[in-house]
């Protein structure tokens, strides 16, 4: 091999030794991120969850807000009516005992 050829495949040896140190950088770099990123998840949520299953379970959460939702406004309802109707018994007292004062 002449001069040239070989200080060619000396830098190509160099500049591959280069890419791979740097590959190996960055696969242990991505491994860490992947270990931290694992000890954050939320509790109950397992590895092998798919992206459908996450999304049938935020729908049967919207779902289910939507029913408390409706469920609050029924007892907000229902309260308010308790109340108009204490109003309306305290009234009807007031004029029971200001019947009662005439007699």
């Amino acid at each position: 091999m002449d001069e040239q050829t070989l200080t060619q495949l000396e830098q190509l040896k160099q500049n591959l030794e280069n890419q791979r140190r740097q590959a190996q950088t960055l696969v242990t770099q991505t491994a860490e991120t992947l270990a931290q990123h694992q000890q954050h998840r939320p509790d109950g949520l397992a590895l092998t969850v798919t992206v459908e299953q996450i999304q049938q379970e935020l729908a049967q959460t919207h779902q289910k807000l939507r029913e408390n939702t409706t469920s609050q406004g029924e007892i907000r309802q229902q309260l308010k009516q308790d109340a108009d109707n204490r109003q309306q018994q305290q009234t009807l007292m007031q004029q029971i005992a200001q019947m009662t004062q005439q007699v």
